[in-house]
């Protein structure tokens, strides 16, 4: 059975009225530029009463949120604790919240209303826990606009409470005592909203911003998760569902093992990573996985690391790269990972797109560049690896190419000093960056080097008969004295030429003799 939506105890309109209904306006249409931060507020609201049943029961893996899209409308539902009477009343009230900073994701009161921002009208269905009751609460959004707007045209205003007694009503009727859930269905999604509608962006942008696990098929994700557990107090994850299909983050390829780090106040010690969670002090933890091969990760919105609050997003991949990187910022896409704050005084702002401004952001800012300095270091590191282990298949290929060329007696006489500055230039090479080659290839290093001295003495020894390096085309081609000599001025010429340019040079000499050998 209905009941009226307001009793007159329930708004009491003072004489003086100081919030007036353009604040409606102002959060249905400037607050919220990317639609999809609508969902992430209810969503949010959803997590934290899942969370709130958890430890009512005692249940770490219980709940699960639910997102279905049937046009027009979006529905997201969960079965957390649910809301009272005296909650659901609550929900009229912009601005307010009983939520604490630490307790709750949400907590300033206004995500609750950004449905009217993008559907004509939002309605909150729920059941609180262990009442035998379910309310719903509907937000006539699309008339209550209408008649700010009209009112406005006029210059005139209605105080708030009069515009949210006139458009919206709420009824309680009877449900199962042990039912609790809220659904909030956001009706009639308007034309400038209709990306909200588009299931695979949904799906792309709930996995890198809302507490959904990790793909199954990551290999550290575990790993990770653990990390997380024992780390971050407040992390957590539950499971979520768009249209049937379960949402993970997402997840990138050729990464190396993860590696975990702590941010501390830049007076407080470092070194203390086996202390248990309990006795950590610090402002944030981290993970990040380096990219196994050379450079950035090519998946631009998902490489490099994101700052996460209760482990939802604040900002992009760009946040970190802005605010913690004071040099080499190309080297923060190198990496993939998170930054989990731990702070409880460091706040998102109302978008979630960086924190509020007070000591406790300037103090992370300041001692978070540590973890930037972590990774250029990392990077530097990988990179000299990477050149050395470049030097060494460089050096293998010269000197097994040469090794053949020697073997066969194929390499010109005119040559060979090429050949030898050749061999000679990869064994420096490998030689001048030996320290930074990786352990489990500084034996090729040594057998590449040792096998350069080797055909470098080969080369410099006279040639002997029965199995000469070189070859001399003069002799080859039985020239005369005249044809020799003619010869031996066009090389030279060519040589100085050239000189600079030894590959040419080569290319040329070959082309040279093959014509030659051609006319025998």
């Amino acid at each position: 059975m209905s009941e009226p939506t307001f009793q007159p105890e329930e708004i009491v309109l003072q004489k003086e009225e100081f919030s007036y209904g353009f604040i409606i306006e102002v959060l249905s249409r400037g607050l919220y530029p990317d639609k999809h931060h609508v969902l992430r507020e209810y969503i949010q609201n959803s997590y934290d009463a899942i969370l709130l049943m958890r430890r009512r029961i005692n249940d770490p893996g219980y709940g699960k949120i639910t997102v279905k899209i049937d046009n027009p409308s979006i529905f997201i539902y969960d079965d957390g604790t649910g809301m009272d009477w005296g909650k659901i009343n609550q929900y009229r009230y912009v601005g307010y919240s009983e939520k604490k900073t630490s307790e709750g994701v949400g907590f300033r009161g206004i995500g609750k209303l950004s449905g009217i921002s993008v559907a004509n009208k939002l309605i909150i269905t729920t059941s609180p826990a262990g009442i035998p009751e379910r309310y719903q609460l509907i937000f006539n959004a699309d008339a209550m606009l209408s008649q700010i707007m009209s009112l406005k045209l006029k210059g005139q205003n209605i105080p708030l409470n009069d515009l949210i007694k006139i458009h919206t009503s709420l009824t309680r009727e009877k449900e199962e005592a042990d039912t609790h859930y809220t659904m909030v269905e956001l009706h009639n999604i308007k034309p400038d909203s209709r990306t909200l509608m588009d299931d695979i962006q949904i799906a792309e942008y709930l996995g890198m911003n809302v507490p959904v696990g990790f793909d199954t098929n990551f290999p550290y994700g575990q790993i990770i998760d653990g990390w997380l557990r024992e780390y971050v107090l407040d992390y957590d994850t539950v499971p979520i569902e768009l249209n049937g299909r379960s949402i993970f983050k997402p997840y990138l390829t050729n990464l190396n093992p993860p590696q975990k780090g702590f941010v501390y106040a830049k007076d407080e010690p470092g070194e203390t990573d086996n202390r248990s969670s309990s006795e950590q002090e610090h402002l944030a933890f981290y993970w990040y996985c380096e990219h196994s091969t050379k450079g950035q990760f090519e998946e631009k919105d998902k490489r490099g690391m994101f700052f996460r609050v209760k482990n939802f997003a604040v900002g992009t991949n760009q946040l970190p790269r802005m605010t913690l990187w004071d040099a080499s910022p190309e080297r923060a896409f190198y990496f993939w990972g998170e930054i989990h704050i731990c702070d409880p005084e460091l706040i998102p702002t109302s978008d979630r797109g960086d924190f509020e401004q007070n000591g406790a952001r300037e103090r992370f800012y300041q001692s978070g560049i540590q973890i930037s300095r972590t990774l250029n270091t990392i990077a530097g590191e990988s990179s000299s690896q990477r050149r050395a282990k470049e030097f060494i298949n460089k050096a293998e290929s010269v000197v097994k190419s040469i090794q053949g060329e020697a073997d066969e007696g194929a390499i010109p006489k005119e040559l060979i000093f090429n050949k030898m500055f050749e061999i000679q230039d990869a064994i420096y090479d490998v030689t001048k960056r030996f320290k930074d080659v990786p352990e489990e290839h500084q034996k090729r290093a040594e057998q590449v080097i040792d096998s350069g001295k080797i055909l470098l003495r080969q080369l410099k020894l006279p040639q002997v008969d029965s199995s000469p390096s070189t070859y001399d085309i003069k002799e080859k081609l039985s020239f005369g004295g005249e044809a020799a000599a003619v010869y031996e001025i066009i090389i030279q010429c060519i040589k100085e030429e050239l000189d600079g340019q030894p590959g040419l040079f080569e290319r040329l000499i070959k082309r040279i003799h093959t014509a030659l050998e051609s006319r025998r």
